[in-house]
């Protein structure tokens, strides 16, 4: 099979539905796992799990440490809807035996109002956060795994959550055609979120993808099956005399989006502009060094 009919082939793959976990649209918990992570993944339509070569794959998909070959950080600011805030921190260490990666999520709402029988009586802050530890190896060539592990937590005033999940992914680069990438991962497997004694199961994610990667030209798709929905993502990225580089992309929850990125001397700094439909749009942005 030629490259390029493999590649519509994987694509076509894609449409065919398939079950998963979740109750129902809206009745899953700690909704702040589905903002996406970093400036590159966002601007390219959070098509991204073929792609995750940095450290945001410990979010979009574990198995793309193993793709890291040199100490790597990066740090990822999202100034994201109605004054909320969502940053992300990650580390990656590649060692003879896999890579090792930490990730930590953390998201505010900032001060809000408190009312009580109509009455402004002061106000209260609310948060969410997750700390993921992750690892991954190549296997047999061509075959990449990768495994994470979460502590979820939650406050809305003086109330919390807790829970615990597992994230599992696999990307193939088949060796006839180096220029494509498959993936396939599992989100958010774990335990409900629960506040006092109700809880909510978490958004757990089936995700496919791929990829076609060129020194120059990134396209890629994939798609989530959560809360029983199907949702894709599109993306593309141009580089420019390996400097800049232009991305794009649309994924059908939210709208079209775009960014930049520079690299300068294994610093890579990038920024990502997200409109959501009829709400608000976010800027991202991030920055990463890797140490050779």
């Amino acid at each position: 099979m030629k490259k390029y009919e493999l590649f519509i082939f994987f694509l076509l793959l894609l449409n065919v539905p398939f079950t998963n976990k979740c109750k129902g649209e809206g009745t899953t918990g700690a909704q702040f796992l589905n903002i996406g992570i970093g400036s590159r993944p966002c601007a390219m339509g959070e098509a991204y799990g073929a792609i995750s070569n940095d450290p945001s794959a410990i979010y979009w998909n574990p198995a793309g440490l193993s793709q890291i070959q040199h100490l790597d950080f990066m740090f990822s600011q999202n100034f994201w809807l109605l004054d909320m805030n969502h940053q992300y921190e990650a580390g990656v260490v590649p060692t003879s035996i896999g890579s090792f990666g930490l990730g930590l999520c953390y998201s505010s709402s900032g001060n809000i109002p408190k009312i009580e029988n109509f009455l402004n009586v002061g106000e209260y802050t609310a948060y969410d956060g997750s700390l993921s530890i992750a690892y991954a190896r190549k296997l047999f060539g061509t075959f990449s795994l990768g495994f994470a592990g979460k502590y979820i937590f939650m406050k809305i005033e003086n109330k919390r959550a807790l829970a615990f999940a597992g994230d599992f992914g696999i990307i193939y680069d088949p060796e006839q055609i180096p220029e494509l990438k498959f993936a396939f991962a599992l989100q958010n497997m774990g335990s409900e979120i629960k506040f006092i004694d109700e809880g909510d199961p978490l958004p757990f994610n089936i995700k496919l993808s791929t990829a076609y990667i060129t020194n120059t030209l990134t396209i890629s798709v994939d798609l989530n099956r959560c809360d029983n929905n199907i949702s894709y993502g599109f993306g593309t990225e141009y580089i420019i005399m390996k400097v800049m580089a232009l991305r794009a992309g649309y994924n059908t929850t939210r709208s079209f989006s775009c960014g930049i990125g520079v690299n300068w001397n294994n610093i890579d700094l990038g920024y990502a502009f997200i409109p959501y439909k009829h709400i608000d749009y976010s800027h991202i942005i991030s920055l990463r060094f890797h140490i050779k």
